[in-house]
């Protein structure tokens, strides 16, 4: 039987900072990093500061905790995002292409090697059906069938390119 551990003090679990809240060296840093965390959009959230891209990226590059912040609100509004994505897919409403394609270009590691492949599969599919002759679809269809075992033979004559 295990024992249950002791709850830590406040000094030993402290909260975790808002990283909005400042104070910050410049009153605009506030609204900008609250729009961002909200939507991972540097012009709009230079828009809601009242500020330039310019000034915005500089005082990234020249204060550590400033881009500290920046970078946890934007990790934020993407993992609202993905949030979006499952309630979604768990809900069966629709699932849009475009909340995964920028999924999966804000978290490649989680949802960029699955793209990839598709990319490798489409384009090895494409090239078949030009060296036969065929469709996409053809291909696709012949794919299918091999893998439900009612697969019949292409006519794929000689096996040489067209052409």
């Amino acid at each position: 039987m295990s024992e249950e551990p002791e709850p830590l003090t406040p000094a030993e679990d402290p909260e975790p900072a808002d990283p909005v809240r400042g104070p910050w060296p410049r009153d605009w840093m506030t609204p900008f990093l609250a729009t961002l965390r909200g939507r991972a959009n540097i012009r709009e959230a230079c828009e809601a500061a009242g500020v330039s891209r310019v000034t915005a990226t500089s005082w990234r590059m020249k204060l550590p905790r400033f881009r500290e912040a920046w970078d946890v609100c934007v990790q934020d509004a993407i993992d609202a995002l993905e949030g979006e994505a499952w309630n979604r897919a768990l809900n069966n409403t629709r699932a849009d292409e475009l909340l995964w394609k920028l999924l999966s270009s804000l978290r490649r590691d989680q949802y960029g090697p699955r793209v990839e492949i598709d990319v490798r599969v489409h384009n090895t599919v494409k090239e078949m059906a030009d060296k036969y002759g065929l469709t996409t679809r053809d291909i696709l269809s012949e794919v299918d069938a091999i893998i439900t075992g009612t697969a019949t033979p292409l006519p794929l004559g000689d096996g040489q390119p067209n052409g």
